[in-house]
């Protein structure tokens, strides 16, 4: 595996979200986001297409910061 590969670390950040992991993933999609800023734009679109599941208290906006 490619462990610095961007697509593959947002695929693992959704994961560890969708399994409850939220801290994992939220600094995960940070750091996506810090390395590359237009990666908040993607993370939001998948979002709004329901394609990030997140717990139903959690909102992109709380795992964003």
């Amino acid at each position: 595996m490619l462990p610095g590969e961007e697509n593959l670390r947002f695929l693992r950040a959704g994961a560890l979200v969708a399994r409850g992991d939220l801290s994992g993933g939220r600094d995960e999609l940070r750091s996506l986001i810090a390395a590359r800023p237009s990666w908040e734009v993607i993370i939001r679109g998948f979002a709004a297409k329901g394609l990030l599941a997140t717990p139903p208290a959690v909102s992109v906006d709380t795992l964003l910061g």
